[in-house]
């Protein structure tokens, strides 16, 4: 079973309502934006405040974040790199 299929089985959640219970334990963050695209997932979001999640747990979590491959740092330093990738594609100065 994958690491946070374990952790979402062990509080009997999904592993989206694991991933925002996640993000809910980081230090400066008192919300999640979570969507919902029918009715039926607002059972697992109502969830996500009563989810504790543990050191094993958060360790856990950490051990598979660690491996992503994406960008490093914040997400607005994509937008910073007016000649990267992702910043060719931006708008800017549009209050002018």
């Amino acid at each position: 079973m994958h690491a946070l299929a374990a952790v979402g089985a062990k509080h009997g959640c999904d592993i989206a309502t694991i991933a925002s219970a996640t993000v809910l334990t980081r230090p400066n963050v008192a919300a999640a934006i979570v969507g919902a695209t029918s009715a039926a997932h607002l059972d697992a979001h109502r969830r996500v405040g009563t989810v504790t999640l543990d050191a094993e747990d958060l360790a856990l979590i950490h051990a598979v974040t660690a491996r992503r491959t994406g960008p490093l740092g914040d997400v607005y330093g994509l937008e910073r790199d007016i000649g990267g990738r992702h910043g060719r594609i931006m708008k800017y100065d549009l209050h002018k």
